[in-house]
């Protein structure tokens, strides 16, 4: 949110609790057997960042420059008057993860800093997880699709095609989550 206020020196932003991430490895008997080290982490980072401002429509239009800027988007904005002509607005942005610190700082430096907090989810044993699932259906698509051409009656065909049906339903779940998971992971969120 990104209020107007009267200039007066800037509140410097507080310091972040430093996140130190664990390396964690799965067991090479697990079923997945997949390294989860920290360069394969999968981390969702957002920020809510609140700042007093002395335009607020300028500023909503330099956070979207600065979105521009490092190859972002603008995912909503709405600026409101108040009382007093006092305006209030709020933009959220999606900035390339490798962009997300620098993202943040310069929208910092826009005005006055009331509060801000970020948060960094890691998804990295779903991913895991849904990329073992998806793995293990891809096999069992095939293995249904060489069955079904060996197939000889009806029946047995019928069969197999609702078995593929109900294979590529689930596949196309686990496909979407995946995806979705890789969205948010690749663009972190800051609402300003």
């Amino acid at each position: 949110m990104i209020h107007s206020y009267e200039r007066s020196a800037p509140v410097p932003e507080p310091a972040m609790a430093g996140s130190a991430q664990v390396s964690k490895t799965k067991d090479p008997g697990t079923r997945t057997g997949y390294d989860l080290s920290a360069q394969n982490q999968k981390i969702i980072r957002t920020a809510d960042i609140r700042l007093e401002v002395t335009d607020v429509r300028r500023s909503a239009e330099e956070i979207a420059r600065i979105a521009d800027s490092v190859h972002g988007i603008v995912q909503s904005s709405s600026v409101t008057a108040g009382v007093s002509n006092q305006y209030s607005g709020e933009v959220t942005i999606r900035v390339p993860s490798e962009a997300f610190e620098s993202a943040k700082s310069l929208v910092v430096s826009l005005g006055r800093l009331t509060s801000s907090s970020v948060s960094a989810d890691d998804v990295t044993e779903e991913y895991v997880d849904l990329t073992a699932q998806k793995n293990a259906l891809d096999n069992q698509l095939s293995q249904y699709n060489r069955i079904l051409s060996l197939a000889v009656n009806v029946s047995e065909i019928l069969e197999v095609q609702k078995e593929i049906e109900r294979v590529q339903v689930e596949l196309d779940r686990i496909s979407g989550r995946i995806q979705y998971l890789d969205s948010r992971i690749s663009f972190s969120t800051i609402t300003i």
